[in-house]
């Protein structure tokens, strides 16, 4: 069997690639328009550059993006009724994103300074009016005649007792929320405390499930007492109960004749038929705690009983668990 020969040439012409390839019988030609660096080096040069310049885009864009991160912080912090300093770093520049910073910082200074104006306003009118009213008190002691004593002292102390109620009402007009003291708390603690308060020992609760909730202990109280109140007040045999994770507080007594927002409105006196003993503000200052809460206040009238419903308890989901 004979050699098959064959010869091989690489013929250059500027960037004009030849490979000639001869054998006894044919001759091959084969041509190549591209040099080496355009076939690879080009075409890397080229990623590459594309890779370098967003690569930059890139890095700009997060950097100038960095003070909208520290600005949702302090808008979160401002929502949560926590004080916000201005950030110098981002107000100082000339772009959207300082000029949004401008002006959220300038509104929270300014809602701050009429704030703090408003608390200190308040904190001086208390105790201006609570000065004379305590001052009336003691002279209302010193009086001779019984008439003039008792009727001096039950106007001193209702004015003493709708200075009280004020105050709660700028407590928690000026809490942003009240998440912030939360606590394991047992909800027979929260109704023994109610009833202290209300110097009432007749309310039957003994009958209540061993529940932990997960809340702020003075607000809840401060719900059940006022709910309590209300039931001693203009109505008869109260009682409180829980019935699938719902709070309800009841009477004996005529319905409601407006719907409940009317009279979780501040200073109604509509509800029951004594109005001598308050001042419209007891469900008004529970309206206001449980929405701050989150949690939902239900009115139902049933069987000739007026039933005020707490919803959606805030169990304590941790001992919960842990006791099952």
């Amino acid at each position: 069997m004979r050699r098959m020969k064959f010869q091989k040439r690489v013929i250059t012409r500027g960037d004009e690639i030849y490979l000639l390839l001869k054998t006894p019988q044919k001759m091959f030609l084969f041509h190549s328009s591209h040099s080496r660096f355009q076939l690879y080096v080009f075409p890397f040069l080229i990623f590459l550059t594309i890779f370098v310049l967003l690569s930059m885009i890139y890095w700009a864009l997060r950097r100038s993006l960095l003070p909208l991160k520290k600005l949702e912080k302090d808008i979160r912090r401002y929502g949560r009724g926590e004080k916000v300093e201005t950030d110098t770093d981002i107000v100082a520049g000339e772009d959207e994103v300082s000029r949004i910073a401008q002006a959220f910082y300038s509104s929270v200074s300014q809602v701050q300074r009429l704030s703090h104006a408003r608390e200190l306003f308040i904190k001086n009118l208390l105790h201006e009016l609570n000065t004379p009213v305590t001052k009336g008190k003691l002279l209302a002691e010193l009086s001779e005649e019984p008439r003039t004593k008792r009727m001096l002292g039950e106007i001193f102390d209702r004015l003493s007792q709708l200075l009280r109620e004020l105050v709660k009402i700028e407590a928690i007009s000026s809490a942003a929320s009240v998440s912030e003291k939360k606590e394991s708390v047992s909800l027979k603690s929260v109704v023994n405390e109610a009833c202290e308060r209300l110097f009432c020992k007749d309310i039957p609760a003994d009958n209540l499930p061993d529940v932990m909730l997960y809340a702020e202990k003075e607000a809840i109280v401060i719900v059940v007492k006022n709910l309590l109140d209300n039931a001693i007040k203009y109505g008869k045999n109260p009682n409180i109960s829980v019935i699938d994770k719902r709070l309800v507080i009841s009477s004996e007594g005529e319905a409601l004749p407006y719907p409940l927002e009317h009279y979780t409105e501040p200073f109604r006196q509509e509800y029951g038929q004594s109005k001598k003993d308050g001042f419209g503000l007891g469900l008004y200052i529970v309206s206001e705690i449980l929405a701050r809460c989150g949690i939902k206040l239900q009115y139902i009238y049933e069987k000739g009983r007026n039933l005020f419903i707490i919803s959606d308890l805030p169990l304590d989901n941790v001992r919960r668990l842990n006791a099952d």
